[in-house]
């Protein structure tokens, strides 16, 4: 039995020797939907580049102000109530 592992997420399976191709195909995980190449010789294929994503000030400032709670409806209504006030004196 040939083991075969997802470099994406690690996840195994065993395979017959039969089931293996002779050429290298694309294959997907079952677990994360990734795909990887696969077969006898899948040593020679180059690994797929890592991604790395490096976050900005600005972008964790915007993450972070989207995950606030945003005001409920009455909370606004009384805030327009309280604008239109102020306007009137």
């Amino acid at each position: 039995m040939l083991t075969v592992s997802c470099p994406h997420c690690g996840f195994a399976k065993e395979v017959p020797p039969d089931k293996v191709p002779a050429g290298v195909v694309k294959v997907t995980c079952p677990s994360c939907k990734e795909s990887f190449p696969f077969g006898r010789n899948a040593a020679d294929m180059p690994e797929p580049p890592e991604e790395t994503t490096e976050v900005t000030a600005s972008e964790q400032a915007l993450s972070e102000a989207a995950a606030l709670p945003k005001a409920g409806f009455w909370i606004r209504v009384v805030a327009s109530l309280v604008d239109g006030v102020v306007l009137l004196v």
